[in-house]
């Protein structure tokens, strides 16, 4: 439900709505005007007095004037203040036909839809510090360096010390399976958690805050990119995680090069997480890939800072993370390629379903079935999924034991979308 404090602002957010010229348009067998009054009706049912409201993109899926004079007409409803941060889709010209100039939340082209990565990445907080594995994070922290310190724990009004609620935040971030992927796999979880935290303790700006966004996400894709398909059985986020982690913390406070260096260095060291969470059992532990990842990047940071040293080749340079984690596929080159052009942040995709990335496919495309057919589960006597060997093997569990592997499991997500 929509609750919120006496001292709190209520922010609804609204995205991907992608209307069309016509009132009776579709995307994927939806009346994509239709449910947007049906989203409008609900918000309203649950919270009918709200402060602010963001739409995000895509507000339209053609573009198209009318396509944005319904919008307006829909969301005007909610009888708030709202601003329009347009998409891929949206076209900024027949936007600014519409919406009132104040509504209009200009893109940073340059450094992509920064706001929904951030946004979509507290939502994913807000939905995981409650589960029980977060909950376990935060208490044996809690019960191991005393209550109190520098950064909140999300969800909570509770303080711990800058790494441990950078541990427990970035868990509860992929608790639920639904943060972002694209760039590196889950990078929200991990670069987001370091640079809030951080910017939290040490008061800086919202300018250096979305530096250190910027910088994390870059460093840890490319990272992973450079690692290429790691080990078979590592996990890319807790083996890349802690680079982007390091370079989000020490670009948020302010460290030197030199310094950053330094604890990207000590981070590598610290890089680990294997796979062994597919096989059936232990699944709370890949939460903590996440939160361990964003953890070791902090840490690293305020060991640079105070003169630790680590190595400075650490990615690339002999026994480095490439050379030791990486598979047959590393590259190099993915550390430099474009730097400066092609920002990773600009290419992350929000989750539609709480599963593996690599299963979206499967779920999206029995989802269309059943809107084009009327596909019911009586109908279906097998289902057949054609996919690589990596998805076999990652993703082939056929009897879940647990929510992870459930979330895992091709032929049980397969199944839970019919």
């Amino acid at each position: 439900p929509l609750t919120t404090a006496e001292d709190s602002v209520l922010l609804v957010q609204i995205t991907d709505s992608h209307l069309f010229a016509e009132a009776d348009g579709r995307l994927l067998g939806l009346d994509t005007h239709d449910s947007l009054g049906k989203v409008v009706d609900l918000v309203l049912a649950e919270q009918p007095v709200i402060d602010l409201a963001l739409a995000t993109g895509d507000l339209s899926q053609d573009g198209s004037v009318a396509s944005y004079q319904r919008f307006r007409e829909q969301s005007s409803r909610l009888r708030a203040p709202i601003r329009w941060c347009p998409g891929n889709h949206d076209e900024l010209t027949a936007m600014r036909a519409v919406a009132d100039p104040e509504r209009l939340l200009e893109p940073v082209a340059e450094v992509g839809a920064w706001r929904v990565v951030l946004l979509d990445t507290l939502g994913c907080a807000m939905t995981g510090a409650g589960t029980e594995e977060v909950a376990l994070i935060r208490r044996a922290m809690t019960q191991a360096n005393g209550p109190g310190g520098d950064a909140m724990f999300w969800g909570t009004h509770d303080k711990a010390p800058l790494p441990l609620a950078a541990l427990a935040n970035g868990a509860a971030v992929h608790a639920r399976e639904i943060d972002d992927f694209g760039g590196c796999a889950h990078s929200g979880s991990v670069v987001i958690p370091a640079a809030l935290a951080t910017a939290e303790r040490c008061g800086a700006s919202g300018a250096r805050l979305l530096l250190g966004l910027i910088a994390g996400y870059e460093a840890m894709t490319r990272a992973g990119r450079g690692i290429g398909e790691a080990g078979w059985g590592f996990h890319i986020t807790g083996v890349a995680g802690p680079v982007g982690a390091a370079v989000a913390s020490g670009v948020v406070q302010g460290l030197s090069f030199d310094q950053v260096m330094r604890a990207i260095g000590i981070a590598c060291s610290s890089s680990s997480g294997i796979k062994s969470f597919t096989q059936g059992s232990g699944g709370m532990v890949k939460r903590m890939h996440a939160g361990r990842a964003a953890e070791t990047g902090v840490l690293a940071c305020e060991l640079a800072q105070r003169g630790f040293t680590g190595p400075l080749a650490a990615i690339d340079g002999h026994f480095g993370l490439i050379e030791v984690i990486g598979g047959s596929d590393t590259a190099v080159n993915a550390l430099t390629d474009k730097l400066g052009e092609d920002y990773a942040i600009s290419r992350v995709w929000v989750k539609a379903y709480p599963c593996c990335g690599l299963i979206h496919s499967v779920s999206n495309a029995i989802e269309t079935i059943k809107l084009e057919s009327a596909l019911t589960p009586a109908d279906v006597k097998r289902i057949v999924v054609h996919t690589s060997k990596r998805a076999v093997d990652h993703n082939g569990d056929p009897d879940p034991q647990e929510t992870m592997a459930a979330q895992y499991s091709i032929p049980y997500c397969a199944g839970a979308a019919v």
